[in-house]
């Protein structure tokens, strides 16, 4: 698959979001970085570089050797870059550990309808 159209997840300010394409974050976070200025723009830089750089499932704002950021919430971003926020945790979770969880209830869901 073209890494331009795989899908990716980035973390920005401890906000998950979920993009269908690779390209369409960059897209975004493209315009969030030309809009901004100061620390915001080096944060939306940050991510910009990690998604031309990497081919990573998960790109975030945080500093490059942290591994596992931490999340309050999550949106899926839609064509047009709009948000629908999906979920808001009551306390901090970290990205692997919400992976595991997603991964767990499609697994329990699919024993479920066997």
């Amino acid at each position: 698959m073209d890494r331009w159209k795989a899908p990716v997840d980035v973390v920005c300010s401890n906000h998950l979001m979920k993009f269908k394409t690779r390209q369409m974050a960059k897209n975004f976070f493209f315009s969030c970085m030309t809009a901004c200025e100061g620390a915001e723009r080096d944060r939306y830089t940050n991510i910009y570089i990690g998604l031309e750089a990497t081919n990573q499932k998960m790109v975030h704002d945080e500093d490059y050797y942290v591994e596992n950021p931490i999340i309050f919430s999550v949106s899926e971003i839609d064509d047009d870059n709009t948000s629908r926020t999906k979920k808001k945790f009551k306390k901090p979770i970290s990205y692997y550990d919400y992976i595991f969880r997603e991964k767990f209830k499609k697994r329990k869901k699919l024993d479920l309808e066997i």
